[in-house]
């Protein structure tokens, strides 16, 4: 291997021992040159370091883009979904009020009643609560167009129908157990009626 050594000297030129003996000097341009040289090789393979930077920077930018343009998709989508759940859950909510409501207020049957109002007017607020007054008022108007719809009121009474209750008399089926007059007079007073 060669070793290079500089040596200043009192004289303005460095000298340049090479261990094979030989002495060789140079100037201060030569050295400044030489020197130069090295360093614009150097700074050439660094030369297009900002270039790099500033397309590392770009491509950071674009990344930062499309990540969010993603975030956003993917948030859109989240919010759609839980808008949908939302909505589901609120109508099987708001209808379940509604049963209640039609049956404490003595419809015949509620879910009928349920069908027969729109519930899409009533609001339902974030906690879950259902308007309770807007249901009551759709089933009072529902009320007041057909009546009928609501249970009539045990009195208490037997309710009767035509097989039930007096007869005018008792007419026996059994002709054995009749005789012919009785049958005949029931007969004409029936064809009276």
């Amino acid at each position: 291997m060669t070793d290079i050594t500089v040596h200043d000297a009192p004289e303005p030129v460095p000298t340049v021992v090479v261990n094979t003996g030989e002495t060789a000097t140079f100037t201060q341009a030569d050295l400044d040159r030489t020197l130069g040289e090295r360093l614009s090789r150097e700074r050439a393979k660094f030369a297009d370091y900002d270039d790099l930077k500033a397309k590392a920077s770009r491509l950071a930018e674009l990344e930062d883009a499309n990540a969010s343009e993603l975030e956003k998709a993917i948030k859109a989508a989240r919010d759609e979904g839980r808008a949908e759940v939302t909505t589901a859950a609120n109508s099987r909510l708001t209808a379940a009020e509604a049963r209640a409501l039609a049956a404490e207020m003595g419809f015949r049957k509620p879910a009928h009643a349920v069908r027969l109002i729109n519930l899409a007017e009533v609001k339902v607020d974030a906690d879950g609560e259902v308007d309770t007054a807007a249901v009551r008022r759709l089933l009072d108007d529902l009320v007041a167009d057909d009546p009928l719809l609501l249970a009539v009121p045990d009195d208490g009474r037997p309710k009767g129908n035509v097989d039930q209750g007096p007869r005018d008399r008792a007419v026996s089926t059994n002709p054995r157990q009749a005789d012919l007059d009785q049958i005949e007079a029931d007969m004409a007073a029936s064809r009276r009626k």
